[in-house]
């Protein structure tokens, strides 16, 4: 993943149509952003997976519907409000708040331990809240978790001012609009396949957060095993650069057997004959890196 300075305010704007998207039309998605806000050094692929994740979390708590409100400011060294273990210095604080059922505080000091969820029956989605905690540790940060039954519950990530201004790559033109809604995710199952482990991971547990059931595989002959497995697949994401077999191989492969089938190419190389080829067959590309919305939304276009 690549760390750079980001304002997380464009994030969180550029990012609020895909949370309200994901959370549903019964919740009101609030933002109340600090301007001007600090800049942080993130991967923005890694902080839109923690958001997402608490806001998911957060619609969960909210099944009548309800408010969640994503919120920022700046924390400046010496406030008492940060805690005892971040290092002396600036923060920039991201919280998300919900007025849903809230926790019993014996579920909420155990939030953030691994294999631990929340959620009713041990239902899970997307990265857990230990892995948003790990996050924020990496960065150098924490996170605060507060909670009442029928209080609702907050969660603020706390992160490590950075020392220079976003570049003009980060705080980009905004996303375009959201294409037309389609049908929800359903039961639709989707195939990953990507041979580095960190971006598959990510790339699963954004699909899952997103309401898909998704499958995955670290190779494209793994990918066409599962294809000839026989299980269903609805729609397949496939890195290009992989060992043995790139990705538009995998898809000429996979039309054989099953044409038609929707398949999103993901590449982060320049164009090559292949890329020419693959784009003359009808084949969608996504270029790296990209933002989950993008990812979102192009798996929309395919399914519409």
């Amino acid at each position: 993943m690549r760390r750079e300075p980001c304002d997380l305010n464009r994030l969180t704007t550029d990012f609020a149509e895909l949370v309200r998207r994901t959370v549903g039309a019964g919740i009101e998605v609030r933002l109340a952003l600090t301007e001007p806000l600090w800049p942080v050094m993130l991967d923005a692929t890694q902080f839109e997976m923690a958001l997402l994740n608490l806001a998911v979390n957060a619609g969960r708590a909210m099944p009548q519907g309800g408010v969640l409100e994503i919120a920022t400011r700046n924390i400046a060294a010496g406030d008492e409000e940060l805690p005892a273990d971040l290092e002396v210095g600036d923060y920039t604080c991201v919280t998300v708040r919900d007025d849903g059922a809230g926790m019993h505080p014996e579920v909420a000091a155990r939030a953030f331990e691994p294999f631990y969820t929340t959620s009713a029956g041990g239902k899970s989605t997307g990265l857990g809240l230990s892995q948003v905690y790990g996050l924020c540790k990496q960065l150098g940060g924490s996170t605060r978790l507060t909670s009442r039954i029928d209080g609702g519950t907050s969660v603020s990530l706390l992160l490590p001012r950075a020392q220079h201004a976003p570049a003009a790559s980060a705080v980009a033109e905004p996303l375009p609009p959201a294409p037309p809604a389609c049908s929800p995710p359903g039961d639709a199952r989707l195939l990953v396949i990507d041979d580095d482990p960190e971006v598959r991971e990510v790339t699963v547990e954004t699909l899952r957060a997103l309401g898909f059931d998704v499958v995955s595989a670290e190779s494209a002959k793994l990918g066409l095993d599962i294809l000839q497995s026989g299980v269903r697949l609805d729609l397949v994401v496939t890195d290009f650069s992989m060992p043995e077999m790139n990705g538009v191989e995998f898809i000429r492969h996979a039309h054989r057997s099953h044409p038609g089938l929707p398949c999103l190419l993901v590449t982060g190389y320049a164009e090559t004959s292949a890329f020419a080829d693959a784009i003359a067959g009808g084949i969608t590309i996504l270029r790296k890196p990209y933002r989950m919305r993008e990812l979102a939304d192009t798996i929309q276009r395919l399914r519409a």
